[in-house]
């Protein structure tokens, strides 16, 4: 697992910077967060916080019950997920091809 020190976001939510390769790096991650060591999100994030932490290489881990967030989502489009060993995997769809593919399934 490769990182960075946690973002220095404008708001008061922070988010950590990295790679998550293995389960093990995700095990870790969840104890870090856990222990403090780095930050949850404990909320929905916000517009800007949106347009402004969300990127290649951010990793926002959360607590369902702490959060009340069941199921992540920030306003992109995604492809379907899929299971990647221990990993759901989704890829972002540029705006582009979105709009190409509503077009022709909408038409």
């Amino acid at each position: 697992m490769s990182a960075r020190r946690p973002s220095e976001a404008t708001t008061d939510v922070q988010h950590f910077i990295g790679y998550v390769e293995t389960t093990t790096d995700a095990l870790r991650l969840i104890m870090a967060a856990r222990q403090g060591i780095i930050p949850r999100i404990t909320r929905r994030l916000n517009d800007s916080e949106r347009r402004s932490m969300i990127r290649s290489g951010a990793v926002f881990v959360f607590c369902v019950e702490e959060s009340g967030i069941k199921r992540w989502t920030e306003g992109l489009s995604w492809s379907p997920s899929r299971i990647v060993g221990n990993f759901l995997v989704c890829h972002r769809i540029p705006l582009q091809s979105w709009l190409r593919f509503t077009r022709v399934n909408v038409a």
